[in-house]
């Protein structure tokens, strides 16, 4: 539920901030944050997804663990964000957009000192969605305070850097009244061990934000801020429909991690975990296609509504992203992070040349077409590896949730021809999918009780 309100305030100051700035200067905010990612993804270098899974399997090693990360995110956020303002200084953009990148970019040290993985390796999930809560509280207070109109972006940037040290200043004493203080540690051995480990899962981060990114990237240099503004809400709305995926995938990652060795649990787990993330990823992404020009002037108002076609697009993205979640972090966390890093690769690969042969062409749809295709390679690859794996895919389920999304927004579309009223519409729909799915056993409610009686 913290995780949920979270969202919700984040969700509110999109709305806002895309109103007040309007597309050219939400298409600044949005070429920044993917311009900054990779700098980012230079400090975290793999650590984060490696310290949660050795954590979870043993929580004697936690301090030995934070102490050589810091250390090593410390120095590389030095060396990383005074490389970053060389290249903000070298390339061919406006004055304001250097700035908004430079004071973006100092996000990398708050990033450095983040222990939000050794709360997910110990399941101590709370702690991360309540500092998820006071950060979007935060940037939601700061920008209906400072940011009115378009000349008002660099006060956005300012009060997103501000929460997010906040955050990590509030994790940092938790984790000190915890387990006690970080020290600076060089154990070089340990490093050597930690970046042989980590580093497939770096590259894999890379080749990730390479097809989640790059396309903003490079639209940011090709086209105007006004296409990158409307580019980027779409994209939002996708990186929306990706959070229950990511809520799904930290809650159950530390008991898939403890299950290698254990062919029967990992199995059972795995049950639960593929049918949850195909009900919700199908749910969301033919509601997305179905209802994306009432979601766009929701959210972001009718000035945004060129980005109607690319928002559908991007939601048949969203169906392969969820697969691609089911398929491949569960290699992560039974220690195939080469096997993983090679199949997002290929994806990464296939962006570029993608988006480089589509964007100056077709512009934010090609953007959006490339992502799609980008997507699919990595399907082919994470299923192969996951079948290797664990001898099945779970196809059943896939397809017969396929079927009942097919007819509950089939349902949906057919009644908007009718103009009814749109949350009725989404209420039926979602009732005819929910029944659907218990009527064809794709879960079950005696399950759900035991769940609940547990959880309880």
């Amino acid at each position: 539920m913290a995780e949920v309100i979270s969202k919700a305030i984040g969700l509110i100051t999109t709305a806002y901030l895309a109103r007040a700035i309007q597309p050219e200067g939400f298409g600044i905010i949005g070429f920044a944050s993917s311009f900054v990612a990779y700098f980012t993804l230079l400090v975290n270098l793999g650590f984060d997804a490696l310290g949660t899974r050795e954590i979870a399997r043993d929580r004697e090693v936690i301090r030995k663990y934070v102490n050589n990360i810091v250390t090593i995110r410390l120095i590389l956020a030095v060396f990383g964000y005074a490389t970053f303002l060389i290249v903000v200084m070298m390339i061919d953009k406006t004055s304001l957009i250097k700035t908004v990148l430079m004071v973006m970019g100092l996000g990398i040290f708050a990033n450095a000192f983040l222990l939000n993985w050794v709360f997910q390796g110990i399941e101590k999930m709370e702690v991360i969605a309540l500092r998820q809560i006071l950060t979007s509280f935060l940037i939601l207070i700061g920008v209906v305070l400072l940011v009115h109109d378009y000349n008002d972006v660099i006060w956005f940037v300012l009060v997103s850097v501000f929460a997010s040290t906040i955050n990590t200043v509030w994790m940092l004493k938790l984790y000190i009244r915890s387990f006690g203080k970080i020290k600076l540690s060089f154990d070089t051995v340990f490093w050597r061990w930690m970046l042989r480990a980590a580093l497939p899962m770096a590259f894999s981060s890379f080749m990730t934000a390479i097809y989640y990114n790059l396309d903003i990237v490079m639209l940011g240099f090709l086209k105007t801020e006004h296409e990158v503004g409307l580019y980027n809400a779409a994209y939002k709305i996708l990186l929306m429909g990706i959070i229950p995926a990511n809520i799904i995938c930290k809650a159950f990652f530390p008991q898939i991690a403890r299950s290698l060795n254990d062919k029967a649990k990992m199995i059972s787990l795995m049950k639960k975990y593929s049918v949850l993330m195909f009900i919700v990823g199908f749910f969301l992404a033919s509601g997305g296609i179905t209802f994306a020009k009432d979601m766009i002037v929701v959210i972001f108002g009718a000035s945004y509504l060129e980005s109607d076609l690319v928002l559908k697009i991007l939601m048949v993205n969203l169906v392969f992203v969820y697969i691609n979640i089911t398929y491949g972090n569960p290699l992560l966390a039974w220690n195939k992070q080469k096997t993983y890093m090679y199949a997002i690769s290929l994806g990464g690969v296939g962006n570029i040349i993608l988006n480089m042969m589509l964007i100056p062409a077709y512009g934010m749809a090609g953007a959006a077409v490339a992502t799609v295709l980008s997507e699919v390679i990595v399907l082919c690859g994470l299923s192969y590896l996951h079948y290797l794996t664990i001898k099945t895919l779970y196809l059943l389920n896939l397809v017969k949730i396929i079927g009942i999304s097919a007819v509950s927004f089939g349902f949906a579309s057919y009644m908007i021809q009718y103009n009814l009223n749109i949350l009725l519409n989404l209420l039926l729909t979602g009732l005819l999918f929910a029944m659907l799915n218990f009527l064809f056993r794709t879960i079950q409610l005696r399950e759900i009780k035991g769940h609940l009686r547990s959880n309880i």
